[in-house]
């Protein structure tokens, strides 16, 4: 049996799915609204269509699954975008201010190809997506 959580803020809730089991099902990055947020591994998929469209996809494959819902303060923000889903530390990034760069998890930073470095706060090394324009191609 598959577990897991919905986190209810008080306002709105978000289903966590790891992108491994999102993509084991079938399932398509480009039907997740900008609602719902991601990390790196993680989606937290809004409950009005997203958290629906994922639950959906379980019950169609037959999957056997528990929600446990916990309650919180928040949640990552509606960061989610499709072109940053398969992303990951290796793949290079274009900065709003054009900056080709890469991400240091480690030290957290982005540094850029022409030698300028942006310190990341903590909170955001795992969800960087709001500083990235695009994947750089």
């Amino acid at each position: 049996m598959k577990k897991f959580v919905h986190y209810d803020t008080g306002r709105h809730g978000y289903l966590k799915v790891s992108k491994r089991d999102f993509l084991s099902l079938g399932g398509d990055p480009t039907k997740i609204s900008g609602y719902s947020g991601h990390t790196i591994d993680t989606l937290f998929l809004e409950e009005d269509a997203d958290a629906t469209y994922f639950l959906d996809l379980l019950n169609s494959k037959g999957v056997a699954y528990d929600v446990e819902t916990k309650h919180v303060r928040s949640v990552t923000s509606h960061n989610y975008s499709p072109e940053f889903f398969y992303w990951n530390y290796d793949s290079k990034v274009v900065l709003f201010d054009g900056c080709v760069a890469t991400l240091d998890k480690v030290a957290k930073r982005v540094m850029c190809d022409d030698g300028r470095m942006y310190r990341i706060p903590t909170s955001k090394v795992n969800a960087p997506f709001e500083y990235f324009k695009a994947i750089h191609r």
